[in-house]
């Protein structure tokens, strides 16, 4: 299940819940744990056939992918407080995956701001 915090930043990420769900899978076909073919049929809400899901999973590695490039256009343009930039990423990668409400509220609540304070325009 995933935290109040995963949830704030899913719905304002341009990845699509079926994306972060297939990458979910993906991550455990990686490490082993599944294999492709069970991935796919594990995908809600009735399986999907393997097609499908790598379709997504590419869709979802190209959202990932231009997003970044937007983040260094975006640099290049003089539109980030790059040192801001970096310390939310800084503060994103040591938070636990696992928080409660009230964790990913205090999380949240310097995460929205900072967003905001970031973008330059």
């Amino acid at each position: 299940m995933p935290s109040p915090l995963d949830r704030f930043l899913a719905e304002r990420s341009g990845l699509t819940s079926t994306q972060i769900q297939t990458i979910e899978l993906q991550k455990m076909v990686k490490k082993s744990e599944i294999s492709a073919s069970t991935a796919a049929s594990m995908r809600k809400p009735e399986g999907v056939t393997s097609g499908a899901y790598y379709r997504v999973l590419i869709q979802a590695k190209s959202n990932v992918e231009e997003a970044i490039y937007t983040l260094l256009l975006a640099d290049r343009l003089e539109l980030l407080r790059t040192d801001d930039f970096r310390r939310l990423l800084e503060l994103i990668s040591k938070t636990p995956r696992s928080l409660d409400e009230a964790e990913s509220s205090g999380v949240i609540s310097l995460v929205d701001p900072l967003v905001r304070k970031i973008v330059m325009l």
